[in-house]
Order: structure tokens, then C-alpha cells, then sequence
């Protein structure tokens, strides 16, 4: 047995651990995970709905596969990986407030999550920047029909 070789592996264990450390660490601080936690505090099943959406998206992210099915369409790995990291806290609080809906009849839920957080990361920035563009636009306009009685 070639010992250099065994040695080699280790180190690319050893690289991919922490690289893995690494991209879990960039998930947790651009989700604002902690404060997630914070706010949660005292809400055992909230905090656990917070831990599985982390889960889920550094399970996607940080684990290489040739592709990924969301809703039918199978995505490149990286298409998605690249999304999953755009995810800011806003996109993860519109994804809490509905899993909190206890109506949702959510069957296969980790399927959910990684369909719902890759449809966020695409969208959720466009729904803030269009709130905000409302909210100036009625900071200009002001309310005309405000006296209309």
C-alpha cells in the first residue's frame, strides 16, 4: 500500500471538511442565521424550522451532485448552489412566515425547501427593490384622495 497515496486522500478529506466549514460559515452570516435564533428564542419548533432550512441549504450547497430537480425541471448543481448563496435574511423570514401557516399540507419537505429558497433567491430581491420603488413613488406622489370622503 503506497502510503503517499493514502496521505493524499487525507488532505483532500481534510480540504473538502474545510471547505465545507467554510461555505456553512458564509451561509449562516449572510442569512443572519444567529439572529433568526435570537428572535426565535423560547420557540422550540420555530428554532428547529430555522435549523432545517439551514440544513437544507448547506446540504445543496456544500455537497457536489450533477443536478437537481425542483418542481420538475432539473437544474445544474451549480445554477442552483450559486442561488442557494445569494440568500439574504429577508428571503428566509418570507420562507418562515410560511411554514408557520399550519394549513400548508407539505408532503416532502425538504423538497419544498430547496424549491421555495431557489424560487426566493431569484425573487424575493425583486419584490424588495419593487416594495421600495412603491414606497418612494408614494413618498412623491403623496395621497391625493386622502380628503376623498
Amino acid at each position: 500500500r503506497d502510503s503517499s497515496t493514502s496521505r493524499g486522500l487525507g488532505d483532500v478529506y481534510k480540504r473538502q471538511e474545510k471547505d465545507t466549514e467554510q461555505l456553512r460559515k458564509f451561509v449562516a452570516e449572510n442569512i443572519k442565521l444567529k439572529q433568526f435564533y435570537e428572535v426565535a428564542e423560547g420557540n422550540a419548533s420555530e428554532q428547529e424550522m430555522i435549523r432545517e432550512i439551514y440544513d437544507t441549504i448547506c446540504d445543496v450547497v456544500c455537497f457536489p451532485r450533477k443536478q437537481i430537480t425542483i418542481k420538475g425541471t432539473s437544474y445544474p448543481w451549480q445554477v442552483v448552489k450559486s442561488q442557494l448563496l445569494k440568500l439574504k435574511p429577508v428571503h428566509i423570514a418570507n420562507l418562515l412566515e410560511r411554514l408557520v401557516d399550519n394549513s400548508l399540507e407539505i408532503k416532502n419537505m425538504e423538497s419544498y425547501l430547496i424549491s421555495t429558497l431557489y424560487a426566493e433567491s431569484l425573487s424575493g430581491t425583486l419584490k424588495e427593490q419593487a416594495d421600495l420603488h412603491d414606497d418612494y413613488l408614494r413618498y412623491l406622489r403623496g395621497n391625493p384622495y386622502q380628503n376623498i370622503q
